[in-house]
């Protein structure tokens, strides 16, 4: 089996349960956790791009379960100018195709948890488009949602100590009192391990929980004293969402954005498990309670990791500043009856109108390359090589293959890609690896502001056509 987000905190629980019961391959885009392993665990550690389809067919090829634990919170590239929930809906669907094609048997994912007002909301917005993009290539999902999961070191679980111990004077919101069911990261990896082969969980979603139900003041009071710290909690009742994300945002720095919003988002209803048998089975011998999953992360061995995860992360850093790359990602809804090889050609032909009489694209009848040309002087900006043999209907692939913008490396991957994900629902464009020949700070006052400006115009003009279609 394969473990796609093996370095990430709740990654490496599951990591340690499952290499004990099977044989894994822990898939990961650090190089520096790659190259250093885990010498305690009989695990296989790969470093592959997770958006290169080559690297995926290698990782997978001969794996019958994948357990899919990826997330967008950390840098991709030295500039990344996209949306994390749209990477997410990128790196899902490349992972699914991969999965596809070489024949997994099952996807195991693990998603925020499934509210229980009624509405089933967790299944539409960015959570849903992952698992619908999962599941579009026809190999079988068991999603897992699960809300606050406490793993030491974890993302989440530094958000809420932030909170209590740098404030002696708690804010909740007063819409905040809904009921929570916490879990350890160590009784994910126990659902986790149920669901694997288990031809019961094919197709399925399931709602996993601690042994206990708490509110929110509970829960921070619960995480003050595992800190040794007991700050007053007071209720607002006016304090709205967007100005509550912000304070938490000026408390926690460190903590993505991402995570603040959905953290936010969850506290609206509550945030419990159903009936069904993941639950079950982890109620027999019964989940961990609160009280130890917070204070695993006191031990020694927990410590050590925690200081590795630090050094490796410095050295990604430093690859990723010396590696110069750019990725661009947006997401578009075509008009009805569109697809990828449509949004292409109708860019590079939108390109040419917008930036007239400076530039013109210029597409090969034959091969399907597109140039970029500056028109007075006649100069090159990009090359575009169509890749054919990755390319059809629902994809187009180009590979920057020169250009006077481009910076051509032995080994670049530089490649831009028009993709139909989640059952053609959305189409990604996306920009991949580019290596900007551009001084870097100069690209980035520069090239990658008017990068930005463009593909937001041609948003406007995607959407424009799309409303006026579905009008007439």
């Amino acid at each position: 089996m394969a473990l796609a987000g093996a370095s990430g905190h709740i990654g490496q629980e599951v990591l340690r349960a499952l290499a004990m019961r099977h044989d894994v391959v822990a898939l990961t885009r650090s190089p520096a956790r790659a190259r250093v392993g885990d010498p305690e665990l009989p695990v296989r550690w790969r470093h592959c791009d997770f958006l290169a389809r080559s690297d995926l067919a290698a990782a997978l090829t001969g794996v019958r379960f994948l357990v899919y634990l990826v997330h967008a919170r950390l840098p991709s590239a030295r500039l990344d100018q996209l949306r994390s929930d749209d990477l997410d809906l990128l790196l899902a669907d490349t992972f699914a195709g991969a999965a596809a094609h070489h024949g997994v048997e099952q996807i195991v994912c693990l998603q925020g948890p499934r509210r229980c007002d009624g509405s089933r909301s967790a299944d539409r917005g960015p959570r849903g488009d992952v698992v619908e993009a999962l599941a579009a290539h026809g190999v079988p999902v068991t999603v897992l949602h699960a809300g606050l999961i406490v793993a030491p070191g974890g993302t989440m679980l530094r958000l809420l100590r932030d909170t209590v111990v740098r404030l002696p004077l708690v804010p909740v919101p007063g819409w905040a009192s809904h009921r929570r069911q916490p879990i350890a990261a160590t009784d994910v990896a126990r659902a986790v391990d149920y669901c694997l082969g288990n031809t019961a969980t094919h197709h399925g979603r399931f709602s996993i929980g601690g042994p206990e139900l708490m509110d929110v003041p509970q829960l921070l009071s619960r995480v003050a004293e595992a800190f040794g710290r007991r700050p007053r909690i007071v209720t607002l009742r006016s304090l709205p969402a967007p100005l509550y994300a912000i304070a938490l945002r000026c408390v926690s720095p460190a903590s993505h954005p991402a995570l603040v919003r959905a953290f936010v988002d969850d506290l609206s209803c509550d945030s419990i498990a159903d009936d069904n048998p993941v639950q079950r089975f982890l109620q027999q011998p019964p989940a961990t309670p609160l009280r130890d999953a917070l204070g695993a992360g006191a031990t020694a061995p927990v410590r050590d990791r925690e200081a590795l995860r630090r050094t490796l992360r410095r050295e990604d850093d430093a690859w990723l500043r010396k590696a110069r790359t750019v990725r661009s990602i947006q997401r578009y809804r075509c008009p009805p009856d569109r697809n990828a090889r449509w949004l292409a050609e109708t860019y590079f032909r939108w390109l040419s109108r917008l930036l007239r009489p400076f530039v013109v694209c210029e597409t090969d009848p034959d091969e399907g390359s597109v140039s970029i040309m500056l028109r007075f002087p006649r100069l090159r900006l990009l090359e575009l090589s169509l890749a054919p043999d990755h390319s059809g209907p629902d994809r187009r692939l180009y590979f920057i293959t020169g250009g006077v913008l481009a910076a051509r490396r032995p080994g670049s991957r530089g490649r831009m890609e028009f993709r139909d994900v989640a059952h053609g629902r959305y189409t990604i464009v996306a920009i991949h690896d580019y290596e900007p020949l551009l001084p870097w700070n100069l690209y980035h006052l520069t090239q990658a502001v008017a990068h930005g400006l463009v593909m937001r115009a041609f948003r406007r003009r995607v959407e424009g056509r799309r409303a006026a279609e579905l009008e007439s």
